[in-house]
């Protein structure tokens, strides 16, 4: 059974329950993919800046009652720092 953990920096716990995914922008057909516990979730979802962009990033949050995630859709300046912050990635 894969268990992932949460990829901030802070937490680095494993993921007990459905948490959230955030997939970097597109590059050579590529996207780096991170996971992030429903907790983490709940402190980096407000970072997100709402700008769509067509070379930006995603987070999906984890799974609610329905069975549906919100998507936020975030530019790829605001996935920069957050990667600067929470992921200690240049």
């Amino acid at each position: 059974m894969i268990k992932p953990k949460c990829d901030l920096v802070s937490c680095g716990q494993e993921l007990t329950q459905f948490g959230a995914l955030l997939y970097g922008p597109v590059q050579n057909g590529l996207s780096l993919k991170q996971h992030v516990c429903a907790s983490c979730y709940e402190k980096i979802k407000f970072r997100c800046d709402g700008v769509s962009s067509t070379n930006g990033a995603f987070l999906f949050g984890p799974p609610g009652q329905e069975g549906t995630v919100k998507v936020h859709d975030i530019s790829k300046h605001c996935y920069e720092r957050m990667q600067r912050e929470f992921f200690l990635r240049k």
